[in-house]
């Protein structure tokens, strides 16, 4: 009898240590076009693993929702039922081989480092320490912490010791984003290594602070389930039931949004600021020495360039001119591969009421950073092929330098 009670529990274990897999998984872009419709989505929540990638909110606003294939014939029959009022629109046929294509690092390039495929955490921190040791007066390594005790690292980087202002980019907020970190990482690469002028100028004028992973126990996570978003820290419900992780990107101390199903991919926090990681972070921001003239935030997908505020229609205090670099920026992001950007506050530009608790609203509103956005990248889902890492870091790039160097009198 013990002998089969220690045979259920290792198998247990070594089910639990394996990857999730998403087989004959689908990805539709779903839009309903009447309440009747936009109830009908709803209910797709009380099915298990069926999760809202975007998430769904009214009436006329897009979703994108991931359905196992157990319920995936109920949906399509409702949606024939609805036909008029469903706009469907399948992005991805088979999740699984999306993520076996998607290009991690293989076994025979551990070691290295490039942009030609996807880098686990312990592979980036590796890389980034060994920047620290050939540029030790140009590259510092500050590791905060996370929940799990794991490095939320910080890479500062000086060329100029007399500079007085600062530009911060971070990625890696959200797990399943896995291209922020490899274009986070790739410009940490141009900002020490380029010999370009705009870049020299640029790191001569400006010491940048670069925060490739923000959530790094969520990351790490993510490479068991591609699809994880939250962070990793324990949540009980009145219930008594336990939920993992919660959103960091509305767990900031400004307009942090309360309340919500514990269990949600958007569940903010028993209280703002609840995260190890945010806490930490937050915290770093407000004791960096340079004035922070541009703060920049990497997430995916959909193409877009952000700007606070996120729950409310209040335009920034120097929104014409924060407006006016974002649209150029954009721009010359287009100009680099044709990619097209929208450009807009986040209240304007995502569904209604969606973000609360960003950061990127609490770097303006508590630290008064001239220039803030949030780069929404390319792409039409998180599952994105290691061959566009390379372009997406380019255009990314470029858009970042032109409006850095807009925004250094604002």
């Amino acid at each position: 009898m013990r002998l089969l009670w220690l045979l259920n529990v290792t198998l247990v274990a070594f089910a639990s240590a394996l990857p999730k897999r998403y087989d004959n998984y689908v990805v539709y872009r779903v839009t309903p076009q009447s309440e009747k419709a936009l109830e009908s989505l709803r209910s797709l929540n009380k099915y298990e693993d069926v999760e809202f990638l975007i998430p769904l909110t009214k009436v006329g606003h897009t979703a994108a929702v991931l359905l196992p294939p157990q319920y995936q014939n109920i949906f399509l029959e409702e949606h024939r039922n609805l036909n008029d009022y469903i706009n469907v629109e399948v992005v991805l046929q088979n999740v699984q081989e999306a993520i076996i294509d998607e290009g991690l690092r293989p076994e025979s390039k551990a070691g290295s480092f490039d942009w030609d495929y996807y880098y686990t955490l312990d592979d980036m921190q590796k890389w980034i320490n060994g920047l620290r040791l050939k540029y030790p007066n140009n590259v510092e390594m500050i590791n905060l912490k996370t929940y799990e005790n794991r490095n939320l690292t910080v890479v500062k980087v000086v060329f100029n010791p007399n500079a007085t202002k600062a530009v911060f980019v971070e990625a890696g907020m959200h797990a399943r984003e896995w291209i922020g970190p490899a274009v986070a990482t790739y410009i940490l690469n141009e900002i020490i290594h380029s010999s370009d002028s705009k870049i020299v100028e640029l790191r001569n004028k400006f010491n940048w602070y670069i925060a490739p992973v923000v959530n790094p126990d969520g990351f790490v996570y993510s490479f068991k389930d591609r699809f994880w978003r939250k962070t990793r820290t324990p949540v009980t419900k009145p219930s008594g039931k336990i939920c993992i992780g919660i959103d960091p990107n509305r767990n900031w101390d400004f307009h942090f949004g309360e309340g919500g199903e514990i269990c949600n991919d958007t569940y903010p926090g028993p209280y703002a600021f609840s995260e190890t990681c945010t806490r930490e972070l937050s915290n770093f921001l407000l004791n960096i020495p340079e004035k922070v003239q541009s703060y920049i935030g990497l997430h995916s997908y959909s193409e877009k360039i952000l700007m606070p505020y996120s729950n409310s229609s209040e335009h920034l205090d120097n929104y014409d001119q924060v407006y006016k670099i974002a649209k150029e920026a954009a721009k010359v992001l287009k100009g680099v591969n044709g990619e097209d950007f929208g450009v807009g506050t986040a209240a304007e530009m995502l569904p209604q009421g969606s973000v609360v608790g960003a950061s990127m609203d609490w770097v303006k509103e508590k630290m008064r950073v001239p220039y803030v956005v949030t780069y929404e990248l390319r792409g039409k889902d998180f599952i994105l092929p290691a061959n566009q890492i390379i372009p997406a870091s380019i255009e990314t790039l470029q858009s970042i330098l032109y409006s850095v160097k807009e925004a250094e009198h604002l």
